[in-house]
């Protein structure tokens, strides 16, 4: 199914109502990096001299801050908040003001993007386990869920009523995308704790929650920009002011 949007006037474009296709590559790359994990793991655990100088590491990593899956996660983050920028500019002229709900949502997105890339959420789980006198192998071990999980909830109640504004298939989409995506980085994210501190870091089930973790983590930022682009696909004057100004 493909929908025809004239641009200038001149020029008739056919956007095809599928899924970009860079979405297709970014679903990809990181299936590649969650299947590659265990498997470059093993060799690392075999031979360990076949790792170098952090080499696999950097390259498939999942639970290392820098690597190539970080890296991809950051990437990703700020294409869905450059889309998420464009609709809301495209919002702004038409109503001649900022829309709090988009504010808010590509506050977020930009957020996460440098939260991924720097880990600043990281840094507070020494601090909240001494303050807190948290267990090591607990389901608190990485503490800074105990500030995540607030901080979700209220983010969703804030925005509940801008998401009920959306098309019924963009509030699906970015609905369950969401949901994935806090499965992982919190819900894991205490179950990965509690088998950390009880078998270690190098254990199978730890790998194995390392790889559900983050697979939830950059499937659920795939629909959300999935949702961003259905949302885009009503706005073909974004897309026509974005063409006239380059």
């Amino acid at each position: 199914m493909e929908t025809s949007v004239r641009l200038d006037g001149r020029t008739l474009v056919k956007l095809d109502a599928r899924p970009l296709h860079v979405w297709d590559g970014l679903l990809l790359g990181e299936l590649t990096m969650v299947l590659a994990y265990p498997v470059f793991w093993s060799i690392h655990r075999a031979f360990p001299g076949v790792n170098g100088p952090g080499f696999l590491n950097v390259l498939t990593d999942l639970d290392a801050e820098a690597s190539i899956p970080t890296l991809l996660s950051v990437v990703q983050l700020a294409i869905v908040g450059c889309i998420a920028s464009v609709i809301a500019v495209d919002i702004r002229r038409d109503r001649n003001r900022v829309d709090f709900g988009w504010f808010v949502v590509i506050s977020s997105l930009f957020a996460m993007m440098f939260d991924e890339g720097l880990s600043f959420h990281e840094r507070l789980i020494d601090p909240l386990r001494a303050a807190l006198s948290l267990s090591a192998g607990g389901p608190l071990r990485f503490a800074w869920v105990i500030v995540g999980i607030p901080f979700a909830l209220g983010l969703a109640l804030l925005l509940r009523p801008f998401v009920r504004s959306l098309d019924p298939s963009v509030r699906r989409s970015l609905n369950l995308g969401v949901a994935i995506f806090l499965f992982g980085a919190i819900g894991l994210e205490m179950v990965g704790g509690k088998i950390q501190g009880t078998l270690g870091v190098d254990s199978f089930w730890y790998i194995c929650e390392v790889m559900a973790e983050e697979g939830c983590e950059m499937f659920g930022i795939s629909l959300i920009g999935l949702g961003l682009v259905k949302e885009l696909r009503r706005h073909p004057r974004a897309l026509d002011r974005l063409i006239t100004a380059s």
